[in-house]
């Protein structure tokens, strides 16, 4: 199982990935979804800024 420290490099990385080198994540929470046996699926949630932006995007 994953760390949340590494859980968020990951999804800070994503987020830069996807939205530019400027976006940051300011906070992030998991919700246990679904589970099918051993697999397990997760709702993660984020609150993101990018520099210039007054406001956070969830």
């Amino acid at each position: 199982m994953i760390g949340p420290d590494e859980m968020q490099a990951v999804l800070s990385a994503a987020l830069r990935r996807v939205h530019g080198s400027d976006a940051r994540l300011e906070r992030w929470t998991a919700q246990p979804f679904l589970k099918r046996g051993k697999r397990r699926t997760a709702r993660y949630d984020l609150d993101a800024r990018s520099d210039g932006e007054p406001h956070v995007s969830h």
